[in-house]
Formats: structure tokens, sequence, C-alpha cells
């Protein structure tokens, strides 16, 4: 299935080849049917089922791990443990939701901004009051694309929104949770578990 951020794209680019096949014939069509699977294999959406334990972290990017461990929350001024992504350029692209609850907040911030903020993050509110800190550093800053709004509801490793061509992604979780994953493991975007938020 394809990213539902470039299906006008890749249908406007499907037409315009169609077009110019009847006009021009096939050879002058071709670069433009090259571009529109290009652009559905790119941006290609697989359907991900999360996991049943409502307390689990999710990835929120098909990567792997670069590194886990304990940090300072800049966006929640806390405690955290940290797990940083990289997502690889070729795809799939989708963000997902690394728990399900509220979004409550978003801050945009330039590359090298202070205090450690940069690229866009979001913090999720569980239904527990837990709160996840999700931080998207794109390689296409103009081209991360987002589904939810600040007061909206997600749920567990749904769709967040795109990232084309990949780039990095950071997961903070609170002091009481604890980190599931080791650099340089493997991880699908809502299916592999990062973190699991504890609970007495």
């Amino acid at each position: 299935m394809l990213a539902r951020e470039y299906r006008v794209g890749t249908a406007a680019a499907a037409l315009l080849a169609l077009v110019v096949q009847f006009g021009a014939g096939s050879a002058a069509a071709a670069p433009l049917w090259l571009l529109a699977v290009a652009i559905a294999w790119l941006f290609r959406e697989t359907p991900r089922s999360h996991p049943g334990h409502p307390l689990a972290v999710v990835s929120p990017v098909d990567g792997h791990v670069v590194a886990a461990g304990n940090e300072d929350d800049p966006y929640r001024q806390r405690p955290a443990h940290g797990i940083q992504l990289r997502l690889g350029w070729r795809g799939a692209f989708t963000v997902r939701s690394p728990i399900e609850g509220r979004l409550v907040e978003v801050w945009e911030s330039a590359r090298g901004a202070d205090e450690g903020r940069r690229g866009h993050a979001c913090c999720i509110r569980t239904d527990e009051g837990d709160e996840v800190v999700l931080v998207l550093l794109p390689r296409l800053p103009w081209a991360l694309r987002l589904r939810v709004a600040v007061g909206e509801r997600i749920g567990h490793g749904w769709p967040y929104g795109s990232m084309p061509l990949g780039g990095g992604a950071r997961v903070l979780v609170g002091s009481r949770s604890r980190t599931t994953c080791a650099e340089g493991e493997r991880v699908l975007a809502g299916i592999s578990v990062v973190a699991e938020l504890l609970h007495d």
C-alpha cells in the first residue's frame, strides 16, 4: 500500500505518463513511468500489527538501534532512557507511534539548536499518565509529512507520518521504564519492542 501523503503525486505521475505515451509514444513516457514506480516503491506503507502488551514501547521506524541508555530528556526536563535509531534510505519511510495515547505537545527546532533539541519532536501521553517523546531528524526536513495534530489520539503503532529517504529518530521514556533493545539490533516500525513502561 502507498502512504497516503504520496498517493496524489504518484497518481499524477502515472496520469502524465499515460498522456505522454498516447501523444508521443512509449519511449517519451518511460521516464515518467519509472518516476511513478519509484515513488510507489519508496513510499510504500506496509500493514503492521502492534504487540498486545499496552505498556510496550515499539520502534517508530524501520532501521537499526544506534544506542540505548540513560540520558537527560531536554523536552520534559527529566532523567530518561533514550533509544537512538537510524533509518536506511530505501524505505519504508512510515513513522509509527511508539505507544498509544494523546499527542500533547510538539516542538520544531533547526539543526544545531541548543539544549539537544533538534528536528521535530512530539510528546505522547498514555492513559496511565506516562509520557513518551519521539524525536525525528529527517534527511529532508522539508519533506517530513505528519498526520496527527496536538490534542488527537493515536493508536499503538499507528502511522504518525512519513520521513522520506530516512534519517534519525530518538525515543525518550521516563526513568520508570526499561529498554529492551541493544545497539546494532534491527527493528521494525510498530512491531519491535524497544522499551517497556513499568508500573507497580
